[in-house]
């Protein structure tokens, strides 16, 4: 048998069987979405962002909206991107090992995920002093002010 006759005999087998029936009155499925450790939305993929960033085994990804969103390996909740109070959006992101760290708005750094190094210490800025961007080493993070 040639291959060409056994692919058109495969649909006559499946019918013949009622598998393509009940395929076609299967509902698709849309989306996936994981959390615990590992946290991810299959909705992701399909989403335009304005910047994304690497963590250790993360990723930060910036909406056009200034919202943020995070997945990955959520070990130390390095995925688990704080709210973010009414009228603020994120500026910039960045991941580290196991932290992630962001910029508001208003000018103040968020910092979420683990800190066995102080990551979550941020220093008190001077009055009128604002972050700009930020960055996340390993175990260490470091932000540009104005």
């Amino acid at each position: 048998m040639s291959q060409s006759s056994r692919i058109q005999l495969c649909p006559t087998i499946l019918a013949t069987f009622g598998l393509l029936a009940l395929a076609s009155a299967a509902r698709a499925q849309v989306d996936v979405s994981a959390w615990g450790q590992f946290r991810l939305h299959s909705a992701w993929h399909r989403e335009a962002f304005a910047d994304v960033r690497a963590g250790s085994d993360f990723t930060l990804a910036l909406r056009a909206d200034g919202s943020l969103v995070a997945w990955g390996d959520n070990y130390e909740y390095q995925c688990e991107v704080p709210e973010l109070p009414a009228g603020q959006r994120y500026t910039s992101a960045s991941g580290g090992l196991e932290h992630a760290v962001a910029v508001r708005s208003d000018g103040q750094i968020v910092v979420w995920g683990g800190s066995s190094a102080g990551q979550h210490s941020v220093p008190p800025l001077a009055p009128g002093r604002l972050a700009v961007t930020v960055d996340a080493g390993g175990s260490f993070t470091l932000a540009l002010l104005d």
